[in-house]
């Protein structure tokens, strides 16, 4: 049975949209004369300014809206909005749950070694794989070809290597070119604007070059402080722009710290516990397509999951 099957219902409402009239990338621009070449800043001056930002922002937590503008099959326009919570810790927890009408419907998330998706409403069920097996294929099982590692390269947030990234002038921006996190995917890209190197657009590839997502970041501003005592700046509104899909969604973060969040929001078989996902409806993503083989917990310690061994 298909992701989108067993989930159309929320994934029509958040993210499966036909068009969007007037979608354009966030690194698109309209042709203009080559600028003449010159060389980009300092690579090391402007890692040292990016990481120096990213490295307080290795936890995050924070309230969110989302809005999602959409045109249906049959050329209507719609908002939809929703509501949840963003958590972090870098370099490989996530956890965006959605909340509609006070009931979360909907949980993408990872930890070091896997990522899911996980569907609330109806027949409840969670897509599951492994980070080492990842595509942007298997991804789109999920209904969009992003991976939730992702949301860390489109926010911007991820410190990088002087040794593997690459610098060049994009118009008054600084674009920084950053190495593919596997032979699966394409170059990281993020756009930099000001002296001090504040990040406004950002990019994912596949292996093909072609864009998976895309991002600009705007309302930089300081996050709370609960640990420490500087407070990071983070861009407080994300728009998101898938174009496979042709979609749009905007993020408003709130009230956004860096408080540790808890373990069991990236704990893949308490959230199944949580929410009451049966065994049968935990589904491996990496498994054969077609399989008759479905994958679940057998116990805490013991998922029937492949574990890659």
């Amino acid at each position: 049975m298909s992701a989108s099957r067993l989930s159309s219902r929320w994934l029509a409402l958040l993210l499966l949209v036909p068009a969007l009239a007037g979608c354009r990338g966030a690194g698109e621009r309209a042709d203009r004369p080559e600028a003449p070449a010159r060389p980009p800043p300092p690579l090391a001056a402007i890692v040292e300014s990016y990481n120096a930002r990213a490295g307080l922002l290795s936890q995050v937590w924070s309230r969110l809206t989302l809005r999602v503008e959409a045109t249906d099959e049959d050329g209507s326009k719609r908002v939809e909005n929703t509501e949840g919570y963003l958590q972090f810790v870098q370099p490989s927890r996530v956890s965006l749950m959605v909340n509609k009408l006070g009931e979360t419907y909907l949980v993408l998330g990872c930890d070091e070694e896997r990522y899911w998706w996980m569907s609330l409403t109806d027949e409840r069920t969670a897509l599951v794989g492994r980070h080492d097996r990842a595509t942007p294929e298997r991804a789109a099982e999920f209904g969009i070809p992003m991976h939730p590692l992702d949301m860390l390269d489109l926010m911007a947030v991820r410190p990088v290597e002087a040794g593997s990234a690459s610098a060049s002038w994009d118009g008054p921006l600084v674009r920084l070119t950053l190495p593919a996190r596997s032979d699966s995917w394409g170059p990281r890209q993020v756009w930099l604007e000001g002296d001090a190197y504040t990040p406004v657009r950002a990019r994912v590839l596949d292996a093909a070059g072609a864009t998976v997502a895309e991002s600009e970041l705007r309302d930089h501003g300081p996050i709370t402080v609960r640990q420490g005592a500087t407070p990071p700046r983070l861009a407080r509104t994300v728009l998101i722009i898938v174009p496979p899909r042709q979609a749009r969604v905007r993020m408003q973060l709130m009230d956004a710290d860096n408080r540790t969040p808890r373990p069991e929001v990236f704990d893949l078989w308490e959230l199944v516990k949580r929410y009451r996902i049966g065994a049968e409806r935990v589904l491996d993503l990496d498994r054969r397509r077609g399989s008759s083989e479905e994958a679940g917990p057998e116990a805490r310690s013991g998922p029937a999951l492949d574990t890659g061994a």
